[in-house]
């Protein structure tokens, strides 16, 4: 055997690859984080069950409805995991895991008490025949004041819940999640305070807050501009969320979209309005910003082919084909758009090469 011999490059060693080009982000770094996380849901599953008829047996918990108090030790167990699986282990998927569980377990535990405490404030006002304190069934009786009442104050744990486990943990999508529940805590307030607050309000209230995560997104892209640190990560989940709070009032509110009743010129705006974000995304490098308004694009040019007799598949053949080959051009596209901004733009965006 000759042992000065050496294998040819494999096609993935031999190619280099435009690292900064590919938006890399750490979901799954192997199988065995699938396997953790699989594993910690099917903990905390059966956590749910076990400690669930504890609860409901246990008269000191009458008061109030016993699911809601089971949150309480998904969050700690969540917390326990985190731990050792992301401060220790570092993996990626299993720590999203946590993050989530940890921070809704505990908003949604205020909100349900919120509303149980309301209803028990209305039931003492209420013929005790009327009255049914402790039962989610009951919430049907708290007002929509009380109930953005109640929101507000879990959003308020929600964001301190996500700032504790960011501070611990550097977990990235951490902060969307506290930008989440700031966000929330905006709409509750204003829901609670006026009460000619209506949904035409929410979308706009929506598209604004989209508009700042957006920039506080880029703000963190500008922080690791070749994207190789946990800071790249976090700039990635801020697009997810800013582009969906975006795009989905701009699309309901200001093109009135309705796939059931659309029109060709409705067809083709949308299309348009695609393309203009198409032309965003390219110049921020991030592809979630097409993504996050595909559903709308595909029903519009579906209903525009129904409507005149073809098949709804030419729809999603045509958006595949072109995202494929968005793909293929992506970094060509990219650097023919940015030769028309301005130096002093280009040094704020990630830097490009030959993808």
């Amino acid at each position: 055997m000759n042992t000065d011999s050496t294998d040819p490059p494999t096609a993935i060693e031999a190619t280099p690859v435009a690292v900064n080009n590919e938006e890399n982000f750490r979901l799954v770094r192997s199988f065995n984080d699938i396997f953790v996380a699989l594993a910690s849901i099917l903990v905390l599953v059966a956590l749910v069950i076990v400690l669930n008829p504890i609860l409901s047996d246990n008269e000191i918990f009458l008061s109030a409805d016993s699911w809601s108090l089971l949150l309480i030790p998904m969050a700690c167990v969540s917390w326990g995991l985190a731990e050792y699986f992301t401060r220790i282990r570092h993996m990626a998927l299993p720590s999203i895991l946590y993050a989530l569980v940890f921070v809704y377990s505990l908003w949604l535990m205020v909100f349900v008490l919120g509303l149980l405490a309301s209803y028990s404030v209305q039931a003492l006002n209420l013929p005790s025949s009327n009255a049914s304190v402790g039962h989610a069934s009951s919430f049907i009786g708290v007002d929509s004041h009380e109930g953005s009442l109640a929101a507000l104050v879990a959003s308020i744990i929600g964001v301190l819940a996500a700032w504790l486990f960011w501070w611990r943990f550097h977990v990235a999508i951490t902060v969307a999640i506290f930008a989440t529940n700031v966000i929330m805590c905006v709409v509750f307030c204003l829901a609670w305070i006026s009460s000619d607050f209506t949904f035409d309000w929410l979308e706009w209230i929506l598209a604004c807050c989209g508009i700042v995560v957006l920039v506080s997104a880029v703000y963190w892209d500008r922080r690791d501009l070749s994207r190789e640190t946990h800071e790249s990560d976090v700039a990635f989940w801020l697009h997810v969320l800013g582009a969906l709070l975006i795009v989905h009032p701009f699309f309901i509110t200001v093109l009135d979209f309705d796939a059931q009743s659309i029109t060709l010129l409705e067809a083709a705006s949308v299309v348009l309005t695609y393309l203009l974000l198409g032309v965003v995304a390219l110049i921020l490098n991030r592809r979630a910003i097409l993504v996050s308004s595909l559903i709308y694009v595909i029903s519009a040019i579906g209903a525009a082919f129904v409507s005149v007799g073809a098949n709804f598949a030419y729809a999603l053949l045509i958006m595949g084909l072109l995202l494929l080959s968005l793909s293929v051009w992506w970094s060509a596209i990219r650097s023919f758009l940015l030769q028309f901004l301005p130096e002093s733009i280009r040094s704020l965006l990630p830097q490009w090469g030959a993808g």
